[in-house]
């Protein structure tokens, strides 16, 4: 099984609320200063997508938990670094969810490792092949949530007269 197929939950946004208006000097960070703080983190989320990939190819099953599992400890402190950006007004609720959506990433590879586990107890293929898939589908939404946030920013960012970041244009491709 290859992350590849799974490493679409980072391409996934959400719409912008309508009438979105910029925020005011005093009500928070400017759009340019989260899109510079929140590319820092995109790029660290992308190269711990990248690693997370190398979880799925075939090794032995201890090699296979420790990955998975440092891979989970990877995506919990991005998520909780994330969760220290603080959002323009009108994106707040979008970045709260990219947040969630990235602990749901974090959680999916805690359980991938815990199927592993049982897996290497007691080689039930079946019991691995559903535990596997339910933590696909949560994957998946995550990935819708983190392509809400996406569309929200890039929406964003055109409507301020904004260069939209190479970063940001990953998620589209």
């Amino acid at each position: 099984m290859r992350f590849l197929a799974l490493s679409l939950v980072v391409f996934a946004v959400a719409a912008p609320s309508a009438g979105a208006q910029p925020a005011a000097a005093d009500a928070g960070p400017s759009l340019r200063t989260y899109l510079i703080r929140m590319g820092v983190q995109m790029r660290a989320y992308h190269a711990s997508l990248a690693r997370a990939d190398h979880a799925f190819e075939k090794l032995p099953e201890s090699v296979a938990t420790a990955r998975f599992h440092a891979r989970s400890g990877e995506f919990k402190r991005l998520a909780a670094r994330i969760k220290l950006v603080r959002a323009p007004r009108g994106l707040g609720a979008q970045h709260r969810r990219l947040v969630n959506a990235i602990q749901t990433v974090s959680s999916a590879f805690t359980a991938f490792a815990a199927a592993r586990e049982q897996y290497r107890k007691d080689s039930d293929q079946v019991t691995l092949i559903r535990a596997n898939t339910a933590q696909r589908a949560r994957l998946h939404a995550a990935e819708s949530l983190q392509l809400a946030w996406a569309r929200a920013v890039r929406t964003r960012t055109i409507n301020a007269g904004l260069i939209v970041p190479g970063w940001l244009h990953d998620f589209f491709t």
